[in-house]
């Protein structure tokens, strides 16, 4: 990843613009990975399948949040591609 793809990466993260943007549930396609870590996770009971898809990226405690994205971007963009009808909008 360059540094600009990496900028614009923390950006999205930042500002909760695509692929970090909410989905129709008001979780995030990260917020679907470790959600549970932090706060009551999604329960909307048609994204069990994104969920369990997402727990399959692994939070790990004291994450870094810039070496978690850049090992991970790939697959949530995936994700977030895979079941962009969870959301209003996918550019």
């Amino acid at each position: 990843m360059t540094d600009a793809e990496t900028v614009a990466m923390l950006d999205a993260w930042i500002e909760n613009t695509y692929p970090f943007d909410k989905a129709k549930c008001r979780f995030t396609i990260a917020e679907h990975v470790y959600g549970e870590a932090f706060y009551p996770r999604c329960g909307v009971p048609s994204h069990s399948q994104l969920r369990d898809k997402a727990r399959k990226i692994k939070w790990y405690k004291d994450a870094r949040v810039l070496e978690w994205l850049t090992k991970n971007y790939d697959r949530l963009v995936a994700l977030r591609t895979e079941y962009k009808e969870f959301w209003s909008a996918t550019p």
